[in-house]
């Protein structure tokens, strides 16, 4: 099984377990940091905001975005609805 096949498996089970919820979100890229492995991206409404990405996947998908992208993110939430951080970003289409 490939790496990203398993990555996926295992966020899959642990979702599945109660042990990590998920949101998707429709957003506009703003810029990322991979020295501090952050992620800026705007909202429908106009406002900033930065998290942590959570893999390296993700960091090296955020790198060749460019501002103003529009993307969907995956972001992460502990079992009380806390945002994370993001799991992953690709381009929206």
């Amino acid at each position: 099984m490939s790496k990203l096949l398993y990555a996926a498996a295992v966020f899959s089970a642990l979702a599945t377990a109660g042990m990590m919820k998920q949101h998707e979100e429709h957003m506009t890229f703003v810029s990322a940091d991979a020295a501090k492995k952050t992620v800026t991206l705007k909202g429908a409404d106009g406002k900033e905001s930065t998290g942590p990405m959570l893999n390296d996947m993700t960091m090296k998908a955020a790198m060749m975005l460019k501002p103003g992208d529009k993307v969907k993110v995956m972001c992460d939430d502990d079992d009380k609805g806390n945002h994370k951080g993001v799991s992953a970003v690709s381009m929206d289409k």
